[in-house]
């Protein structure tokens, strides 16, 4: 018989007690045999054709140099080696170790210096960094590294903005006033994307998310906050555009450089406080995949039915026959038919999380949703044996037990990368004539991960894991970093997460009879509030889509 949990467990939240490396140790035996896409199915799906990729290009290549002028033009010749020769790229995403803590406010001249074509520059430093080589993606953690992602993005107007908590509108302010604080159209014809990079001490973050949330509700918003490596705890972010006004007022706080030294930073292009946007707005899509670690315990989906006085303090549950349960009670019986052992037990207990089930799937009557609509918090039962939530419900919200380990991470991304090309083959299959959305599907030609910094090593033991199982269904190129925390939609919200791998396909956005304009008709823009400029990235394109890791999608 299992021990009684009443007054006796808590569970460690999503930021908990419990280690990243104490979560690969009670899921080694339990690890599956996730099967990654095979290289017959990669080749099945690799079109090199730029001209089916809008003509976008797009690359990405590492460096483990220890010297960061080095390590920058060792990183920019793999990326445009893939390449035609002549390629001008005109977008530059950065990470790097803090290995180049003395060499950070450099990053952007040596950048140009090497690639003079450029007209944007974005990124942050990572506690590792995420980039493409010949031989697929690499992961590199705790070491000297620089991830440099290059691209051209012809028709789409891009824009890079320093926001610090003063230059926020308020809560009543109108989505115009959120326009024009990233100096972007409110309303287009083509889509709008933005990619996100925190400082972890901004204070207004989530105001921030909620705002662009609010302004742009179809977009989607992908990002994470900034990290460090053990070789330095100093973060940077970088956000520098070739028309950039500097107009920004920055935050005063005590642990702040003076003004003026700040302001000497950013017009290096080098930032430490708030947040930077990377704005994307014309004919290219960002799809999500948002992978947040968990594996359900069991099939079982619970609907809240009493809470205490605080909305994170759940008293009561309803099972699916409809029958009152404690929440106590709910898990125990969970346990028991999951457990073989107190070992085993007390293995799950040091990993649980709940799966809230988002608003756009409110009705517990409506469709059952899949493991991955969850949002996924950290929860605890007190001593009175009442369930604390990480985060706000509601009664009559579905809830679901979740357990976030090895085996849950690897089960978690092999579902969402098989819903994608479940995506895919849909809209193959539906053709061009189809009224389904789904036929209205672009070329992939790159991709943005945003991986936490539990993961990689301390979680799975292997180099490179995340990327290279997304790799094997997605085969372009890649860039990211190790976050501190990580941004992404779940349910049509933008949520900070944890343990999270949160991933940006970028795709040439299908056709639409709305938007029979120029492809350069978004690059007007609106005046900007912030620290923003941009322009439309125009040159023309003749090489394949792919990058120094493969080809496009």
């Amino acid at each position: 018989m299992l021990p009684s949990l009443q007054g006796e467990v808590t569970f460690g939240t999503i930021h908990s007690q419990f280690t990243p490396k104490s979560l690969l140790h009670s899921a080694r035996r339990l690890r599956p045999h996730v099967v990654r896409a095979s290289q017959q199915q990669q080749s099945s799906t690799a079109v090199p054709s730029a001209a089916a990729a809008g003509s976008f290009q797009w690359s990405s290549n590492v460096s483990r140099r220890i010297n960061l002028d080095l390590a920058i033009e060792e990183a920019v010749a793999g990326a445009l080696s893939s390449k035609a020769a002549g390629w001008e790229p005109e977008l530059a995403i950065v990470f790097l170790s803090s290995a180049y803590v003395a060499e950070y406010d450099q990053l952007v001249q040596l950048l140009r210096q090497r690639v003079p074509s450029l007209k944007h520059i974005f990124g942050s430093t990572g506690y590792g960094v995420i980039g493409s080589t010949a031989e697929g993606p690499e992961e590199i953690e705790h070491a000297p590294s620089v991830s440099i992602t290059l691209g051209s993005l012809p028709g789409v107007d891009v824009r890079i903005t320093h926001v610090t908590a003063q230059q926020l509108p308020d809560g009543d302010a109108p989505p115009q006033e959120w326009a024009q604080l990233l100096g972007v159209q409110l309303q287009s014809t083509h889509p709008s994307s933005f990619i996100l990079l925190a400082d972890p001490e901004f204070s207004k973050l989530t105001e921030l998310t909620a705002g662009l949330d609010f302004a742009f509700p179809a977009a989607n918003k992908i990002g994470g906050l900034v990290s460090a490596g053990k070789l330095s705890p100093a973060r940077a972010m970088f956000a520098w555009s070739q028309q950039q006004q500097q107009q920004q007022q920055p935050e005063q706080q005590p642990e702040q450089q003076p003004q003026q030294q700040q302001q000497q930073q950013q017009a290096r292009g080098m930032v430490r406080t708030g947040a930077v946007v990377l704005s994307l707005q014309g004919p290219v899509e960002m799809e999500l995949l948002v992978a947040q670690g968990c594996r359900p315990l069991s099939e079982a989906v619970y609907s809240i039915d009493k809470l205490a006085g605080h909305s994170s303090v759940v008293l009561g549950l309803r099972d699916a026959a409809g029958r009152e349960v404690s929440p106590v009670e709910a898990l125990q019986r969970e346990l028991q038919q999951a457990a073989t052992s107190k070992q085993e037990l007390l293995q799950l207990l040091a990993n649980m999380a709940l799966g809230l089930c988002p608003e756009t799937l409110r009705a517990a009557d409506g469709p059952q949703p899949e493991a991955q609509d969850f949002l996924i918090r950290g929860m605890a039962i007190d001593k009175a044996g009442f369930m604390v939530v990480g985060d706000a419900v509601r009664v009559g919200q579905r809830v679901r037990f979740m357990v976030r380990d090895r085996a849950g991470a690897q089960q978690d991304l092999a579902s969402h990368c098989m819903a994608y090309k479940r995506r895919q083959l849909a809209a193959a299959l539906s053709g061009p004539d189809a009224s389904s959305s789904s036929s209205s599907r672009g070329q992939a030609f790159g991709m943005l991960l945003f991986s936490c910094n539990g993961r990689g090593m301390n979680l799975y033991d292997e180099p490179s894991y995340d990327s290279r199982t997304l790799a094997s269904y997605i085969p372009v190129p890649c860039g990211g970093f190790m976050c501190n925390g990580e941004l992404g939609s779940v349910g049509g919200t933008t949520h900070l997460h944890g343990f999270t791998c949160a991933t940006a396909v970028l795709r040439a956005a299908a056709p639409s009879s709305s938007s029979s304009s120029s492809s350069s008709s978004s690059s007007s823009s609106s005046s900007s509030g912030g620290d923003s400029a941009g322009s439309s990235s125009g040159s023309s394109a003749d090489g394949g889509s792919g990058g120094s890791s493969g080809s496009a999608e």
